[in-house]
This record gives structure tokens, sequence and C-alpha cells, in this order.
């Protein structure tokens, strides 16, 4: 009886204590925009999309500003597809971005997304951590391309870490644990009960 006891404490303090959830940002509201030569700096218009299954920004998608941008300047064809938990940028044309200070993306969340803890740039991209630079704020993630040569089949992949979500349990999981420890514990109090009784 007292391993039984000591099995539901153990199974009732893992519910209770149950490790954080990594936060999504599907179904968040994201834009971007790109910036150069310095970041802030925008170049093109400001696109705003729900994050969701599929392409958010296919190549083409975000366009140069109007008036202001120095003739020649071009954006480079990339789909971008921004994940659960990724940015995946998969470029369509070969071209060489050029070198600044700043010269890539800046992708700003709600601000009910998550909160942004780390970025990362996974191992599956074209590019070492080294050439392509990475930022976060609380809700945003500056991606840094200046200088970099793609072609058609070049990818930056950027894994985001965002503060964990508590995995807090529904009430009705509340209410069948304390139901389970109620029957132990009067099961537990009729057999010493009985025992008494016995003596």
């Amino acid at each position: 009886m007292k391993k039984i006891l000591y099995a539901s404490i153990m199974a009732a303090a893992y519910v209770i204590g149950a490790a954080p959830l990594q936060a999504t940002f599907i179904g968040s509201q994201v834009t971007a925009t790109v910036d150069s030569p310095t970041l802030g700096n925008a170049r093109s218009v400001s696109v705003t999309q729900t994050v969701g299954t599929g392409v958010e920004f296919p190549s083409g998608t975000l366009e140069l500003l109007s008036s202001g941008v120095p003739s020649g300047v071009f954006i480079i064809g990339v789909n971008i597809d921004v994940g659960a938990s990724t940015i995946d940028l998969h470029y369509t044309t070969g071209a060489t971005a050029t070198s600044a200070t700043f010269n890539g993306y800046v992708f700003d969340f709600d601000s009910s997304s998550p909160i942004i803890t780390g970025v990362s740039l996974d191992a599956l991209s074209t590019f070492t951590p080294g050439q392509v630079p990475l930022g976060f704020g609380p809700h945003e993630v500056p991606i840094n391309v200046e200088g970099l040569n793609f072609t058609s089949s070049s990818r930056i992949l950027v894994d985001i870490n965002t503060a964990g979500v508590s995995s807090v349990p529904e009430p009705n999981s509340y209410g069948l644990m304390l139901t389970g420890l109620g029957v132990l514990g009067f099961a537990m109090w009729r057999q010493a009960g009985l025992r008494f009784l016995r003596r």
C-alpha cells in the first residue's frame, strides 16, 4: 500500500511540475521588411502575414520602396516560410547581396506572440553561423545576409527559441487526480481501521 501511495504522489508531482513546452508562432502575425545599409533603414514595403502552413512570403512579395532607394538596388528572389519555431529562406535566383553594415531581413512578430529568447542558424543552412549574423529581440529577428553569394539552391534556416509555456493541466485533470488521492486515502484509512479492530 505504501508503494501505491508513493507512486500516486510521484505521479501528482509530475503532473503539477511538468516541464515547460516550447511556444509556437502558428497563428501569430509577422511583418517582414528588407533593411539596408543599416538596421532600421527600410528599403522595402513592410508586409504582414499570419504564420501558418505554407510560404508566408513568396518570392516577389517584398517590394522596394517607391522612393529613396539607390538605382541598381534589388531584392534577391527568395521564398520565406515562417514556421512554428523557424524562419526558412529558400532562394530562387542567384545573386550577391551588397556589402553593408546591415543588408537583410527583419521579422517583427506581434506582441501577443511568444517571447524570443534566442536564435541560431540550423545545420541544414547553406551557410555557416559566421557568415550569417543573427540577432533577436523579444518579438524581432533580424537576419543579416550582407555580402553573401546566393544560388538558386541556397537556404538559410533559422531556429528560434522562445520562453516556455507552462503545461498547466486542465481543472478536470486536477479533479481526477484529487479524486484518486481521496480514494487511496480512504482505502488506507479503512485498512488502518481494520488493523485496529483485529488487535
